[in-house]
């Protein structure tokens, strides 16, 4: 059985859960994303289990745009899912079987 659910329905957290757990996890390039196309970049500790979802400003699902095992170590995906939504803020995050390993916001403009 998944550890985790595909897009899921809710995320919440506070700041002070996810500071240290998020630092340097994931980053995206470039931001804004003006072409709706952006690389993200991660780095695992260890290989498991890994889901990257993308979300809309209200928290809805985009996309689920990984769902596999990694090794660890750092990783680099091209996102081209930006392309045909409406300008706005979008967040990505990934998760692993321990919880959340990154959040971090997108704009297109």
């Amino acid at each position: 059985m998944k550890f985790f659910k595909r897009c899921l329905k809710e995320l919440t957290t506070t700041v002070l859960d996810l500071q240290d757990k998020l630092e340097g996890k994931l980053q995206v390039f470039p931001n804004p994303a003006d072409n709706g196309l952006f690389r993200a970049e991660f780095e695992l500790r260890s290989a498991g289990e890994v889901q990257l979802v993308l979300y809309d400003g209200n928290g809805r699902c985009i996309k689920d745009l990984l769902s596999k095992y990694l090794t660890d170590g750092r990783h680099q995906i091209v996102i081209e899912e930006l392309k045909n939504v409406p300008s706005g803020a979008y967040y990505l995050t990934l998760t692993d079987q321990q919880g959340v390993l990154g959040v971090v916001a997108i704009a297109k403009n």
